[in-house]
């Protein structure tokens, strides 16, 4: 890290910092960028994004889809005859893809 004290000047303040961190120039350090997440996400490998914790929620985009999905799947097989197992097979692989 380049200090005041070392006589040196950094022409992009964030050259001497790691990736996920930033100088600070009124403390003299690289501190993260984002510095806590809110409750039920954890910083990623990265530290410049919050993500869920595993389990924590499904996104809603998710949640539609799947019910989307489900509709397409279930008006289909109402017009034309299809067995059982065709279509639990087309439910899983369309989940599947979400």
């Amino acid at each position: 890290m380049i200090t005041p004290e070392s006589g040196r000047t950094c022409v992009y303040a964030r050259t001497p910092c790691a990736h996920g961190r930033e100088f600070n120039p009124t403390l003299g350090t690289c501190t993260l960028k984002i510095p806590h997440c809110k409750e039920g996400y954890i910083l990623n490998s990265k530290l410049d994004l919050c993500i869920p914790l595993p389990g924590f929620h499904m996104p809603f985009i998710f949640l539609y889809a799947a019910l989307i999905w489900t509709g397409l799947v279930l008006n289909k097989t109402s017009r034309e005859n299809f067995e059982r197992e065709t279509v639990v097979s087309q439910l899983l692989v369309g989940y599947t893809c979400l």
